[in-house]
């Protein structure tokens, strides 16, 4: 962790029962990280192993967990893959070595929401903290209603499912958060960088079409379903979902 000058206090939420459960072995980061995040009115959780975090998640029901990928004895990935296993959709943020580049790629596979390479400076981790809370926030609201429709399409926010001309379509973790961001803001033009900081939720050197290609690859398993297009381009803004057929401007 990279020393930085103590954290001023933030707009973190204050409400003690936004629980944050922090998964590490090492004592002194694990007591150090904890502090900083219960100064910014969190209700923090420790866990040393995964056994120990296993019962946390169970009894405390964190809204975000912060999982060390290299946990003696043990892999933080091994945790990750059994939380998204049963369908549980809370806010994970992986720690890892700056040189396990491996790591990273197998988190964000396994289901990570977002990873932070170690040494890292603490305003940084409050930076994505922050985001990663309030998208839980977003998340709690939206299931709340849960279904909504474009055309043939439905998306199920709980259940994460998306039905498209009554053919189950199965989606990536961000393919699925794509598809609920933009069916959830019907008719809503939605900017490239909105839908960055929504999806990736933070500052990223992505190639410069990641969103292209994701894009791409969500028309084309919905469209494989012969439902049609919802999801248009409005050139030079950003996408938009509205029912094939409708006025759309300059989307395309």
């Amino acid at each position: 962790m990279t020393s930085t000058a103590a954290p001023h206090q933030t707009d973190l939420p204050s409400d003690p029962t936004a629980n944050v459960l922090l998964v590490e072995d090492d004592q002194g980061l694990r007591e150090s990280l904890g502090t900083v995040l219960a100064f910014q009115g969190l209700g923090i959780i420790q866990a040393a192993d995964i056994s120990e975090a296993r019962k946390k998640i169970e009894t405390c029901n964190p809204e975000l967990v912060i999982l060390d990928v290299n946990l003696q004895g043990d892999s933080g990935l091994d945790l990750l893959r059994e939380i998204r296993q049963r369908g549980d959709t809370r806010q994970v943020l992986l720690l890892t070595a700056l040189h396990e580049i491996g790591d990273r790629v197998a988190g964000l596979d396994a289901g990570a929401d977002d990873y932070l390479a170690k040494p890292f400076a603490l305003e940084e981790l409050l930076a994505r903290v922050r985001v990663m809370l309030r998208r839980a926030g977003a998340t709690a609201t939206t299931n709340q209603t849960d279904a909504a429709t474009v055309g043939q399409i439905t998306v199920e926010s709980s259940a994460r499912r998306v039905t498209a001309a009554g053919t189950n379509v199965k989606l990536t973790k961000r393919e699925f958060d794509l598809v609920d961001l933009l069916v959830r803001n019907l008719d809503q033009v939605l900017t490239r960088a909105v839908i960055h900081e929504r999806i990736w939720g933070y500052e990223e050197q992505l190639g410069s079409n990641t969103l292209e290609v994701l894009i791409s690859n969500v028309r084309r398993k919905l469209e494989a379903t012969g439902a049609g297009r919802i999801i248009h381009t409005v050139r030079g803004v950003g996408y938009v979902a509205r029912p094939e057929g409708e006025p759309s401007g300059s989307s395309a």
